[in-house]
């Protein structure tokens, strides 16, 4: 059996207000590592390696919050905690395949260990998994709710490679690739939570909202950390989503206020680098245009926005720990480092 995954940040506050749903948290790992507990060594050496990477496991503490919130945490709130899990981990894996990702949070990727066919049949035995779990009784009515969220998930994932060194791209186009690849899961991970714990329909759909507006701060917050944080902090480069073609709100909303003469270099030695091997200078120059014009300060703008929303999606609910929990995540969002 695996070993046990243990949430992580490089700061504690996440930690401490996760402390409040360790046993639960607990319950989903053994939830986890039960349904990928296969007789086939190569599943079970892959699903092992990938899951004991750690993470910040934001998903499902948000189905695990929004159950206390507005009512208790029962065996199908622990079942759907690790669905929304192993959803997201599905999606990393492939994730990697697509990128030719060599780390994953500072340790070797799967599909560098274990080759992309391999990989690709474990992300898609994860997915199995998470079906299967869906059709149990308890959580067979949220199934048709989950799997738009799943299916919303992969759009966003082609359309995030439709925008790929698409540097003309707008604010409108990028925000929609997010919520698609990001928001969503994590606002059916809140609303689903909610729901599944007892709580009314008007309680999930404000728990769905809260949960779409930290999806949505928590991308943003992540482009923010590929252009200023180091190798250290993020287990890769920075700039290194940049490097891979990636069309972020820092960069769009720099070259949306840089003067034309800059704008015009640089996408022009971005558009040029993938032919002929320069694209660590020309990564260079975007990442100085960012410093130099405001697309952090923006971007973090726009972050600060989706949380006061998230923040406000809160008020109606009962006033609780759990939902003081909520609302301290929206600050961990914010401060977040990695």
């Amino acid at each position: 059996m695996p070993t046990r995954l243990t949430p992580t940040t490089n700061g504690t506050s996440l930690l401490d207000a996760l402390a409040f749903i360790r046993d639960d948290l607990a319950a989903v790992d053994d939830e986890i590592f039960r349904r990928m507990d296969s007789p086939v060594r190569l599943i079970a050496e892959v699903a092992q390696h990938t899951l004991a990477a750690g993470g910040k496991r934001l998903r499902p503490a948000l189905a695990i919050l929004a159950a206390r919130a507005v009512g208790a945490v029962t065996p199908r709130v622990i079942t759907f905690a690790a669905v929304t899990e192993l959803t997201h981990t599905a999606t990393l894996i492939h994730d990697d395949i697509i990128d030719h990702a060599e780390f994953r949070r500072g340790r070797p990727a799967a599909p560098a260990l274990w080759g992309s066919h391999i990989s690709v049949l474990v992300g898609d035995y994860f997915f199995s998994q998470v079906f299967q779990a869906m059709s149990e009784d308890g959580l067979t009515r949220f199934m048709p709710a989950f799997s738009r969220a799943t299916a919303t998930l992969c759009q966003g994932e082609i359309e995030e490679i439709e925008l790929r060194s698409k540097w003309d791209a707008t604010e409108t186009e990028y925000l929609q690739v997010i919520q698609h690849k990001t928001a969503e899961l994590m606002r059916a991970a809140a609303e689903l939570g909610a729901l599944a714990g007892g709580g009314s329909a008007e309680q999930g759909a404000a728990l769905g909202v809260y949960g779409l507006n930290i999806g949505m701060a928590f991308q943003l917050v992540d482009d923010v950390l590929d252009v200023t944080a180091s190798q250290q902090q993020l287990g890769k480069p920075a700039g290194h989503d940049l490097l891979e073609g990636a069309v972020t709100l820092p960069v769009i909303r720099t070259l949306a206020v840089s003067p034309s003469a800059d704008r015009e270099r640089v996408m022009h030695r971005l558009t040029a680098s993938s032919a002929n091997g320069a694209q660590h200078e020309a990564v260079a120059e975007m990442l100085s245009l960012v410093h130099r014009h405001d697309g952090v300060a923006y971007t973090r703008g726009v972050a600060e926005q989706y949380v006061a929303a998230a923040r406000a999606a809160l008020t109606g609910l009962p006033r609780n720990e759990p939902t003081a929990i909520l609302a301290s995540v929206c600050d961990f969002v914010l401060a977040r480092q990695a």
